[in-house]
């Protein structure tokens, strides 16, 4: 299954993705990893087809852990206030470039999508985080059940069963910098792949 079809309309989609000459070689940029990981959940995890709780229980099973949050967008007060220690808060919008900088100092993409309440994710509606790991080169961690329609899987991201988002951030905290960059690779390897498709699907 390709995401740059619908399946309830088979309308093709193109995915938005950065003119390298505008842009540069944001993607070839490889994160390396320090003391801790750093995450990012791009748009607003208060309506909901985001799944805040799952990220709130997850931070409250993973405090042992060193890891940095990067939420760009509207959020529940309980998650910001009781994790402000690790949570780098962009409630406002912010400029493309701001955008930019935080991408490239993120390892990976949580897309917060949840079985029951995202539905339309799995059919019609494409992520705009699929855009941005592609373009950054940063590694989604998505639940398995949408993982498909992105053409996602475990060589190019980090899938999890419904209501686990904590063993998959777990995983990615103890993740060596190695398998990081098969990750990358893999990805990338996707980004062409689906680059190439878009440009099939204007003509």
């Amino acid at each position: 299954t390709s995401p740059s079809i619908s399946k309830d309309t088979n309308i093709k989609y193109v995915l938005p993705l950065f003119n390298k000459n505008l842009y540069g070689k944001t993607t070839e940029k490889r994160k390396t990893f320090q003391d801790q990981k750093t995450f990012v959940s791009c748009g607003s995890i208060k309506i909901s087809e985001k799944d805040s709780e799952s990220l709130f229980n997850s931070l409250n099973q993973l405090k042992e852990y060193k890891k940095t949050i990067n939420i760009i967008g509207k959020s529940p007060k309980h998650i910001i206030n009781d994790f402000s220690h690790e949570i780098n808060y962009y409630k406002k919008r912010i400029s493309c470039s701001k955008l930019k900088e935080i991408m490239l100092k993120s390892h990976f993409v949580l897309f917060l999508l949840n079985n029951d309440l995202s539905y339309r994710y799995k059919f019609n509606s494409s992520s705009g985080s699929l855009a941005l790991a592609l373009n950054f080169n940063i590694i989604p961690i998505i639940e398995e059940s949408f993982a498909q329609f992105y053409c996602i899987n475990k060589t190019n991201a980090i899938t999890y069963k419904k209501g686990e988002l904590s063993k998959a951030i777990q995983y990615a905290c103890d993740m060596k910098h190695e398998e990081y960059i098969k990750l990358q690779s893999s990805l990338s390897s996707l980004k062409s792949k689906l680059e190439q498709g878009s440009l099939n699907n204007l003509k």
